[in-house]
């Protein structure tokens, strides 16, 4: 989840949303969990087997001129600022790889 204030003409607006990462998005497509144990694979749903485990929960930092939001186990994923939506995954080609979700 990524949160943001702007302030702006003496008064401040608040923004949080989820990133919908493929992991998310799986699980909602699912409505039940599907990821077992943190950091256990072993322990997921056998139908996850090839989706990324990645929350982007844990660090939010700017980079070559983006928002990046990630875990560090997994790829960044390349987030709007001003609008908290994300691109999708970016790998070290800086190249973006999904761009079908939308936080929200």
């Amino acid at each position: 989840m990524g949160t943001g204030f702007r302030f702006a003409n003496g008064s401040v607006d608040f923004k949080s949303r989820f990133v919908k990462t493929d992991r998310l998005m799986t699980e909602r497509r699912a409505r039940k969990r599907l990821w077992g144990v943190y950091r256990n694979h072993l322990t997921d749903d056998p139908s996850v087997a090839n989706v990324d485990r990645s929350a982007a929960n844990t660090h939010i930092y700017w980079h070559g001129g983006k928002l990046m939001v990630l875990k560090e186990d997994s790829l960044p994923y390349h987030i709007r600022s001003v609008f908290l939506g994300n691109f999708g995954y970016v790998g070290f080609s800086r190249q973006v790889h999904s761009d079908q979700y939308e936080c929200g």
